[in-house]
């Protein structure tokens, strides 16, 4: 079902990852910098992205252990700056939902019927999820949320609270939690380590061109690729949600979520302190040119509708 679309969607993202390819290339054929170096760079980002597909204690034990194996070898500065560098940037710039992860629990039998949702979608779709997770938040300052995150062992699957509540009802929870499953048998989150991975070693080789021409086309260029990508791997989860619960349950709960975030986002302004304000006019920039990692509700919605009528034509012909 909804063939056309899939492939359209595809090959745009074949397409952005083409882009980001090229803009490495570029920026590699511009910089100065040694062979080594840059073998180090490369290396160390790729062993940061690597962490989020291994299970915990793995990806643990290679925070450990890469940095001090590097130290044998000519990369060891270069891999290290961008290994550790990289782990250090998040852990001091920690995002306001990454404190909410900090809560997380099981979900337990207050979520019976959510987890009862989850083991049937589990068998229609033969994804077996081993993490059920949510996060209880405080409904005045989080928007609902939902994520999904695989890798080569275990699949999980993480709710905020507000989002397994009313004004919620059960088909709208059926096909947010059907999104989710989208990203997982998509196997997204191996776009987005590739992805990311293009991305941070594009710009940090466009800083070392010391050529601010080549740093603003490449760094423009691979950030518009990066988050095409994520935005194409959306539209393909809510392909995925359409195909296995009901397009316009997703369409409402989607317009209860951005109903819920606008008043949330007023709630925030109203308690900017002095300190947030030059973080929030570069995210609301940064929302101005298009760099976001989710396409507005009203580009979602646009496709849903068109899977909807393409799911109904599919039935009646059936």
């Amino acid at each position: 079902m909804f063939n056309s679309f899939y492939y359209q969607l595809q090959a745009k993202k074949v397409a952005w990852f083409g882009v980001m390819i090229s803009a490495a290339g570029f920026t590699l054929l511009h910089t100065p910098l040694a062979p080594l170096t840059v073998l180090g760079i490369t290396l160390g980002f790729g062993m940061y992205h690597l962490l989020q597909l291994l299970p915990p204690t793995k990806s643990a034990l290679l925070r450990l252990v890469s940095p001090l194996l590097a130290l044998a070898s000519p990369i060891a500065l270069p891999f290290n700056s961008v290994f550790l560098g990289l782990i250090a940037y998040n852990i001091m710039t920690p995002s306001k939902r990454y404190g909410a992860l900090r809560t997380k629990r099981p979900m337990g039998l207050s979520e019976k019927e959510d987890v009862d949702l989850i083991e049937k979608l589990e068998k229609k779709t033969n994804i077996h999820i081993s993490q059920k997770n949510v996060c209880d938040v405080d409904e005045k300052k989080f928007a609902p949320n939902a994520s999904a995150s695989g890798g080569f062992v275990n699949n999980s699957l993480m709710f905020f609270s507000n989002i397994l509540k009313a004004p919620f009802n059960k088909k709208e929870k059926k096909a947010i939690i059907a999104h989710e499953l989208g990203h997982i048998n998509n196997m997204d989150f191996l776009s987005q380590v590739t992805s990311g991975f293009l991305f941070w070693s594009t710009c940090v080789l466009a800083f070392a061109s010391f050529s601010l021409p080549v740093a603003l086309l490449a760094g423009l260029t691979v950030n518009y690729a990066y988050y095409g990508i994520s935005q194409i791997n959306e539209l393909l989860a809510d392909q995925f949600a359409a195909t296995h619960a009901s397009p316009q349950a997703l369409m409402a709960g989607l317009d209860k979520i951005r109903n819920i975030a606008k008043t949330v986002k007023q709630n925030d302004l109203e308690q900017e302190t002095l300190w947030d304000k030059p973080k929030s006019f570069f995210n609301r920039f940064k929302h101005e040119l298009g760099l976001v990692t989710h396409p507005t509700i009203d580009v979602r919605k646009s496709y849903l509708q068109s899977y909807e009528v393409e799911k109904r034509a599919s039935t009646l012909r059936n």
